[in-house]
């Protein structure tokens, strides 16, 4: 059942602040968005997350390919 339906952070955690649900939450971002009345939890036996990005084919707007470029430099330096 879905109690809200959030587009942004602040949507997210008012929706919990205000009862209507739960949310997962990575465990580096959770000093990040310390909020009154949250509450974090460790979410124990799973497995490592994964994230992906995706973006239009054939977009070069240089925002994107600075994105882009950064997170190759980041992922390069691991």
């Amino acid at each position: 059942m879905i109690g809200v339906t959030a587009s942004t952070p602040e949507e997210v955690f008012e929706a919990v602040t205000s009862g209507l649900g739960v949310v997962l939450v990575a465990e580096g971002n959770a000093a990040l968005y310390k909020r009154p009345g949250m509450t974090y939890r460790p979410v124990i036996g799973l497995p490592p997350g994964e994230l992906a990005i995706a973006w239009r084919e054939g977009d070069t707007s240089p925002q994107v390919l600075a994105f882009i470029d950064a997170l190759r430099q980041a992922t390069t330096k691991v």
